[in-house]
């Protein structure tokens, strides 16, 4: 059996991160435009790192099968900043150039933002500490690299003396597991969106969770 090894993030494992998130996420249904994907992960995945202050990974036989991106309250934002916010201006472009025709699309998938804002103002309880992005590849799932990236930003939690953390997620993707593991829905928002390019409605959900 496979054994598993956790580490920091670094830069070298985005193309791994990127496709990890892409599957978890199911962001190749949002836009389908094969020539775009590249420039959404980009922006994704950037954007992620840009309001992150915690990053660490999966390993399973030298390869990247987990990430967490989390942000701890007082803490300092991750390094490389102004990569990030250049690569994702760069794509960010790139996508207003060659992504016209899929506008509604990447138009549906760009609002997120503000429905998590939406969420936000539904929810008196303080959100300070994010889990910003949390996600394993069905290769490595049912190993405990999921139990384990999320233990270990709980304990980051701890070792800072923060209580309460949060995460924005929605029905696509494996929300069970932030039940099993204590956290509850604290506000809900019917999304429209477009999904294999078909107008759909998807559920997205604002979980909130106290360290033990």
């Amino acid at each position: 059996m496979s054994s598993l090894c956790y580490r920091p993030y670094g830069p070298e494992d985005a193309q791994a991160v990127k496709a990890i998130m892409d599957e978890a996420f199911h962001i190749h249904r949002y836009v389908t435009a094969p020539r775009l994907m590249n420039s959404v992960l980009e922006v994704y995945l950037r954007d992620y790192l840009l309001k992150s202050s915690y990053a660490r990974v999966a390993l399973k036989d030298r390869q990247v099968v987990g990430v967490l991106l989390g942000r701890v309250a007082g803490q300092p934002l991750l390094p490389g900043a102004f990569g990030n916010r250049m690569r994702s201006w760069a794509h960010r472009a790139r996508l207003a150039l060659l992504g016209f025709g899929h506008y509604r699309s990447l138009r549906h998938y760009l609002a997120f933002e503000r429905v998590f804002e939406i969420l936000r103002s539904r929810t008196c309880v303080p959100l300070e500490n994010e889990i910003v992005a949390f996600a394993v590849s069905s290769s490595a799932r049912g190993l405990g690299a999921g139990r384990t990236l999320y233990n270990s930003y709980l304990e980051q939690l701890r070792r800072h003396r923060q209580t309460g953390y949060y995460l924005y997620t929605d029905e696509l993707c494996t929300y069970g597991f932030y039940v099993k593991h204590g956290m509850t829905e604290t506000a809900g928002y019917d999304m429209p969106v477009r999904l294999d390019d078909r107008p759909q409605t998807l559920g997205v959900y604002l979980y909130t969770g106290t360290v033990d």
